[in-house]
C-alpha cells in the first residue's frame, strides 16, 4: 500500500539497503578514527564519541545532536517494546492460546508483554560491560532466526510454530552462549556463537515444522497464487492444478531472482567499501570498488524494469 507497484517497492527496499549499509556507517567510522588521534589515552573508548561532540560542535548543533540521539533512543526503544508485544499477542497468544477473547483482553495482555520485554532488557543490561558487548549479544540472540524467514518462501511446510520455535531457540541458545563465561563455562568466540546458534536453532525449528500440522491448504493456495514462490511447493501446485507454472518457468524465475540477489549484494558491498576507501584516501581500491558499484548498479537497473519485475513477481 505504501508503493505504487511492485517495482517501486523493490526500488524502495534497495534504497534502504544502500542508505543503511553503504552510507550511514561512514560518518560514525570517521569520527571513531579521528578520536584515535584526538584522544589517544582515553580510558573508555565508548566516551570518544560524546567527548568529540562536546569539544568540536558549537552549542546550537550540540543541543540538536543531543535531542536527535535521545529521540532515536526513545523511538528505537518503543518500537522494540511494541514489536515484542505484537509478536506475543498476534502471533502466539491470540491464535493459539486464547482466540476468542475481547479486544480489551488482548490490549491488557499486550501491556503485560511490553512490561515483560522491558524487564528482560533491563536484566540483560546488568550482565554486559559495554555497548559493544550488548550489540554482539543482540546479534547472537537473533542468529538462528533468519533462516526460517527465508525458508518460508521456499518450503510450503513452514508454519507459525516454525517461527515461534526459531525465536525461542535462537534467544535461548544465544543467551546461554553469551552468558557462559559468567557462569564458569567456556568462552566462545563471536563467530562460533553465531554458527552454533544457527545450527542448533535450525535443527530445532525444522523438527518442530515436521512435527506440527502444515498451514491450511486454502491459505497456501491463496499465497501461492499471489506470490508464485519457487522451491518446494509441490502439494500446493497440485492443489491448484492447471494454474501452476511449468517447471521450466519456475526454474527461470528462480535463476533470475538469484541473479538479482547477487547483483544487489555486489552493488551494496562495493558502494560500502568504495566510499570508505575514497574517504580514507586509498585511491586505488576506492576507484576499483566505485567502478564495481557503478557496473553492478547499472546491471541491476537494467534488470529492474517494470516489465521484468512484474514477470519475476508473477
Amino acid at each position: 500500500a505504501a508503493s505504487k507497484d511492485e517495482r517501486e517497492a523493490v526500488l524502495g527496499t534497495l534504497w534502504f539497503q544502500v542508505a543503511n549499509y553503504a552510507i550511514r556507517p561512514w560518518p560514525w567510522i570517521l569520527v571513531a578514527l579521528a578520536s584515535l588521534l584526538l584522544y589517544p589515552s582515553l580510558e573508555d573508548p565508548e566516551m570518544a564519541y560524546p567527548r568529540a561532540m562536546v569539544d568540536l560542535m558549537p552549542a546550537g548543533l550540540l543541543g540538536l545532536m543531543l535531542a536527535s540521539l535521545v529521540a532515536a533512543f526513545m523511538s528505537t526503544l518503543t518500537s522494540y517494546i511494541n514489536l515484542s508485544a505484537a509478536y506475543v499477542v498476534n502471533d502466539l497468544y491470540r491464535p493459539f492460546i486464547a482466540p476468542d477473547r475481547s479486544e480489551r483482553h488482548y490490549v491488557a495482555v499486550g501491556r503485560l508483554a511490553s512490561l515483560a520485554a522491558l524487564a528482560i532488557g533491563i536484566t540483560i543490561s546488568f550482565f554486559t560491560d559495554s555497548i559493544s558487548d550488548l550489540f554482539l549479544l543482540l546479534l547472537t540472540l537473533g542468529a538462528g532466526i533468519g533462516l526460517v524467514y527465508i525458508a518460508r518462501w521456499f518450503w510450503w511446510r513452514v508454519n507459525a510454530w516454525s517461527e515461534i520455535a526459531a525465536m525461542i531457540a535462537s534467544s535461548a541458545i544465544g543467551f546461554l552462549l553469551g552468558m557462559s563465561p559468567r557462569w564458569g563455562g567456556p568462552t566462545f568466540p563471536f563467530a562460533a556463537q553465531v554458527m552454533i546458534n544457527l545450527v542448533g536453532s535450525t535443527v530445532l525449528w525444522v523438527a518442530v515444522t515436521v512435527l506440527t500440522p502444515a498451514p491450511a491448504m486454502a491459505k497456501l493456495v491463496e499465497f501461492y497464487r499471489r506470490v508464485r514462490p519457487p522451491g518446494w511447493w509441490g502439494p500446493v501446485r497440485e492443489a491448484i492444478g492447471d494454474e501452476a507454472q511449468a517447471p521450466a518457468a519456475r526454474t527461470a524465475r528462480l535463476k533470475q531472482g538469484l541473479w538479482l540477489w547477487f547483483l544487489g549484494v555486489v552493488f551494496i558491498y562495493a558502494a560500502l567499501f568504495g566510499s570508505g576507501k575514497l574517504l580514507l584516501l586509498e585511491w586505488g581500491w576506492g576507484f576499483f570498488f566505485a567502478a564495481l558499484a557503478i557496473l553492478s548498479g547499472w546491471a541491476l537497473a537494467r534488470q529492474l524494469t517494470r516489465e521484468r519485475v512484474e514477470q519475476l513477481l508473477g
